[in-house]
């Protein structure tokens, strides 16, 4: 439920993203006091231009939606994974993952991030015991022996007795409490698109490793492929040739389908 007045909770989310708003209702689900904070608000959030990927969700994780009453939104737009072909290069052999090799589920779902928001946002505001403030973002935190205090941006007070950093890559709060992270670059460039095809995908999602990069088709209600090359200025999305022409001289010999 949106709360615009001080609050004490058991645990503050810092970041109303995919991984914030899970994390949030299944505490929520398990009874404990939980606010989630994001500095976007959520008709943003769930807007389609704000965020046009989509995300393979493995079935552990789909059946963790459905314990968390988060799935059924869902089952119209999602796409199962039946198979995964992973292949190296041009080579016409692939490791072959197949849903009756495990069971009678598809091995994962492939879903667009916006209905997967969505949804979250949906059964969030169910519970009365999970608190949505957005926009707002942490301006001081300070710690005593049993709780954290915190001053957002819209003026509300917080305190909680567990903060969970979920504000992205570049975490501020992760930043703040002296958390370490790896990071290297790939010098590398990504371009993921949706296209439509002439031949059904049949639920098999496609993963080749090209020495320039990874390249991969996933099963949607449309085929989305992701690929991955040399990383180069990439032209502004209105002046690139059709992605056919991009791709086919340089995939056509392994995949023949462009």
């Amino acid at each position: 439920m949106p709360d615009h007045g001080d609050i004490k909770v058991d645990i503050a989310i810092i970041g109303g993203g995919m991984a914030g708003l899970t994390a949030a209702c299944g505490l929520a689900h398990y009874g404990l006091e939980v606010a989630v904070i994001d500095a976007a608000s959520p008709p943003d959030l769930t807007h389609e231009a704000y965020d046009g990927r989509c995300s393979a969700i493995a079935f552990a994780s789909v059946e963790m939606f459905r314990a968390l009453d988060i799935w059924s939104p869902l089952e119209e737009t999602a796409q199962p994974i039946h198979e995964i072909r992973v292949s190296d290069g041009a080579s016409p052999l692939f490791l072959h993952f197949d849903e009756a090799d495990v069971g009678d589920q598809p091995l994962g779902q492939m879903v667009e991030n916006r209905h997967l928001r969505q949804a979250l946002f949906f059964r969030a505001g169910q519970f009365q015991n999970l608190h949505q403030i957005a926009p707002a973002r942490p301006l001081s935190i300070s710690r005593t022996d049993h709780q954290a205090e915190i001053v957002l941006s819209n003026g509300q007070h917080l305190a909680a007795r567990l903060i969970i950093a979920a504000d992205g890559r570049n975490s501020s709060l992760r930043a703040e409490a002296g958390i370490l992270t790896p990071q290297w670059r790939y010098d590398q460039a990504g371009i993921v698109a949706s296209i439509d095809h002439e031949l059904p995908h049949c639920g098999i999602a496609h993963e080749r490793f090209l020495p320039d990069g990874p390249f991969a088709s996933c099963p949607l209600k449309a085929i989305d492929p992701l690929w991955c090359g040399p990383c180069a200025p990439i032209a502004p999305r209105p002046s690139w040739p059709c992605l056919p022409v991009v791709l086919r001289p340089k995939y056509k010999s392994g995949w023949g389908i462009f």
